[in-house]
């Protein structure tokens, strides 16, 4: 490999995660704006009745939010990481790489599509969020545990918990708006 590539791996790697924040900010910011469409005020724009205790995304959903964010950029890292052959940790197996990386970079498209569909308050999205957390922090616990394993396992408990806590607000039903 070109040591001019492995200088420039922290750039590539913070290119690509600005870009993560930033697309996800743009989507973040169409959900919570969207389009008017003849409706005159923000709860009927939200689709949310008048005197509903709802109107607004409390914090801890935006708390959580941001570790599914954290959590994607981490293997979205972890799949550059290991494309570029940076890992030191690795077998020299071409091919157990490939798939390493394949699936890290899939696990990142996946958390950033249940994000997407999280913030709509999709039923299913939820719940896989839910069980890809718990999934992932029991992995945590059961691998040689060591700082990285800890690190994982607090990235991982930390949005379970407030995606418990806060399910009422993912699960709530969202009324129709009547058409006059």
């Amino acid at each position: 490999m070109n040591s001019d590539w492995f200088a420039n791996l922290d750039d590539w790697i913070y290119i690509c995660i600005f870009v993560l924040v930033v697309a996800v900010l743009i989507i973040i910011q169409k959900n919570e704006m969207g389009g008017n469409h003849g409706v005159k005020n923000q709860e009927e724009r939200n689709g949310i009745e008048r005197g509903s205790n709802v109107t607004n995304r409390p914090l801890t959903v935006t708390v959580s939010m941001i570790f599914i964010l954290v959590n994607t950029m981490i293997w979205i890292t972890l799949g550059i990481v290991i494309t570029v052959n940076a890992h030191p940790g690795l077998p020299d197996l071409p091919p157990m790489k490939g798939i390493m990386a394949f699936f890290s970079l899939a696990i990142a498209g996946f958390l950033l599509a249940l994000l997407i569909f999280i913030l709509k308050r999709n039923r299913i999205a939820y719940y896989l969020t839910l069980t890809a957390f718990i999934v992932t922090a029991l992995l945590a616990i059961f691998d040689d545990v060591g700082l990285s394993d800890v690190v994982v396992l607090i990235l991982n408990i930390i949005p379970s918990v407030l995606l418990i806590k806060d399910r009422s607000w993912y699960l709530q039903a969202k009324p129709q708006i009547e058409s006059s």
